[in-house]
């Protein structure tokens, strides 16, 4: 889980069941993502602000990001780039 977080790498792989990414934010130059169950990248409202989920990757090379998740992926309010 990287709830309400921060995650930053040059390269970063994430694998495993599921990710709850919901407030809070990787940054890499690449990322892999493999996941068997539901990746989750939501926002969330607390207090008076709004904290999305954010998956940023920087890299401009070819397959810079690679998504594999077998379940669902909740981006609501999330943001991926």
């Amino acid at each position: 889980q990287n709830r309400l977080s921060t995650v930053s790498a040059a390269h970063l792989e994430l694998t495993g069941e599921s990710f709850d990414n919901t407030g809070g934010q990787i940054h890499a130059d690449t990322l892999t993502v493999a996941m068997t169950g539901d990746l989750i990248n939501a926002a969330i409202t607390q207090a008076d602000a709004t904290l999305h989920g954010t998956i940023l990757v920087y890299g401009t090379v070819a397959d810079a990001l690679k998504l594999s998740v077998l379940g669902g992926v909740d981006n609501r309010g999330g943001w991926v780039q």
